[in-house]
């Protein structure tokens, strides 16, 4: 045998070996890495994301199942994400469940009106703890609507009725935009508040009140953009991922400037590079070369390799606060 084609043997055995790898670990699959790698738009895109995929699944392999890091360019289905909502399909919902559903999803977007307005009060009258319970309940209560829009929606897909779903799915995201939009102009206002605030107690509040409505404001604009989506709105869609990007970096540039840990900064840079690449999703649906390039550089830029476990300790670093008038 030739030293050529010892080379050749040696490289194909090397294929082979890394193949038979592969089929290994995609045998013995950590459940919790699933990258939706099939649901994206172009085949370069799909080599990228499995070969990532593998890595995360070799490293969740060897951790006993439990995921070390986040997927990169992914599909609308993966798993899993820095995002704020859930992407784990939702229980079926029963037939005789779907009015009363339909009414509570209209109802808790018209209680959020006065949650809203209670917060402001409790904000200005310096009942600290209590605005934080409020933000609390109303961040269970945009999961809870997010998942019965989801559950509403299969169930009416699923007897024939799409246009009913898409109909809906039309509301939802015009309600969550508003909410969206409200929440980050009610931000931008607590932050002022905590950069003008003397007493050591009231900033402090200040601080942990302003970052939980831009949570609550990157959430909605999420809800926003995969209700757009859904409903064939794709370059809306795009355009509202991109502005829940920029909430993760607002959070992300505040965090830093505040003194907070590195892995919470490091958190939000990588929800942002995941919002971004979910913008290029619906940009490439929509057929927007411009939108791609763009959004896809701005998700490269972003993204990072720092593990989960770090990124997820102790993100909410709210101190203990109690309702007492500012010194």
């Amino acid at each position: 045998m030739t030293m050529k084609n010892i080379t050749i043997y040696v490289s194909v055995l090397g294929m082979l070996l890394f193949i038979s790898k592969a089929i290994a670990v995609e045998a013995n699959s950590c459940p919790a890495v699933d990258c939706d790698c099939t649901s994206l738009p172009r085949e370069a895109w799909q080599d990228y994301c499995y070969t990532y995929e593998l890595k995360l699944k070799q490293s969740c392999t060897a951790n006993n199942n439990v995921p070390t890091d986040y997927c990169s360019l992914h599909g609308p289905a993966a798993t899993p994400l820095p995002l704020a909502l859930s992407t784990e399909s939702p229980a079926k919902l029963p037939a005789s469940e779907m009015d009363a559903s339909v009414s509570r999803v209209k109802n808790t977007f018209r209680g959020m009106d006065s949650d809203i307005s209670t917060l402001r009060n409790k904000v200005s009258s310096l009942w600290f703890a209590d605005a934080i319970a409020l933000l609390k309940k109303i961040d269970a209560d945009l999961d809870t609507v997010y998942g019965l829009e989801r559950q509403v929606s299969a169930q009416w897909i699923a007897t024939g009725q799409a246009s009913s779903a898409e109909s809906h799915w039309a509301d939802f995201a015009k309600s969550s935009e508003g909410f969206a939009e409200g929440w980050r102009e009610y931000g931008d206002q607590l932050w002022e508040m905590y950069l003008a605030e003397s007493s050591p107690q009231a900033k402090a509040a200040y601080r942990v009140i302003a970052f939980r409505v831009m949570r609550l404001s990157g959430k909605s604009y999420e809800m926003a953009a995969d209700g757009f989506g859904r409903t064939g709105k794709y370059k809306r869609s795009a355009k509202l991922w991109t502005e829940a990007a920029a909430g993760s970096k607002l959070v992300m540039a505040r965090k830093e400037s505040s003194g907070a840990k590195k892995s919470h900064v490091g958190f939000y840079r990588l929800q942002a590079s995941s919002r971004m690449n979910r913008a290029t999703y619906y940009w490439a649906l929509d057929n927007n070369e411009d939108g791609v390039v763009e959004a896809l550089a701005q998700a490269q830029a972003l993204s990072g390799q720092a593990e989960m476990q770090t990124l997820l300790a102790d993100q909410e670093e709210d101190p203990t606060i109690s309702n007492q008038q500012a010194n």
